[in-house]
């Protein structure tokens, strides 16, 4: 397992980490590491705007700590393999296939949606976007050029989902 510490263009000087799953021409996949030794979901990271990929140093207690918590290595390597992860529409329409919440950042650390795909076209693509509160914001048509991270399994998009489905309404 390699761990990285990487940044991604303009969101902010504090880094980010994670766990390499995969590497392809436009994505890096990883496991998402959100503070100290805790695992969050996988996060793809728009390798256009990564910056200051580099590898935690083998000696620190977190590149000793996060390989002995990360039991689901090969069920997340799995996952990553059904994905098309080499280019734009084919990643996009992986996803799609899912059916699944996922998170998707953009321009700035704070602006992100959650949805669910319900299109893929060929620069952009279409989400049933829901509000914090998992209320219905409609359809937001979303260019790939603008996405910056897309994350999925996380705690926070998990919870989401339960209390959709708590709700009835389903996706």
């Amino acid at each position: 397992m390699k761990l990285i510490e990487y940044k991604i263009n303009k969101y902010g000087k504090k880094p980010f980490f994670g766990v390499i799953l995969h590497e392809g021409r436009q994505w890096l996949s990883l496991k998402y590491n959100i503070t100290d030794y805790e695992l969050d979901g996988i996060c793809f990271v728009n390798k256009h705007f990564l910056k200051d990929l580099k590898e935690i140093d083998r000696g620190s207690m977190k590149s000793k700590i996060i390989p002995l918590k990360y039991v689901d290595y090969d069920k997340d390597i799995e996952l990553i393999n059904k994905l098309n992860i080499e280019n734009y529409q084919g990643f996009f329409k992986s996803l799609k296939t899912l059916g699944q919440l996922i998170e998707i950042g953009l321009h700035k650390n704070e602006t992100f949606f959650v949805g669910v795909i319900s299109d893929v076209l060929e620069k952009s693509f279409i989400i049933n976007s829901i509000d914090p509160d998992a209320n219905d914001e409609g359809k937001r048509r979303i260019a790939y050029s603008k996405v910056r991270y897309i994350k999925i399994n996380t705690e926070y998009v998990k919870s989401l989902s339960l209390y959709i489905n708590w709700k009835g309404k389903g996706f």
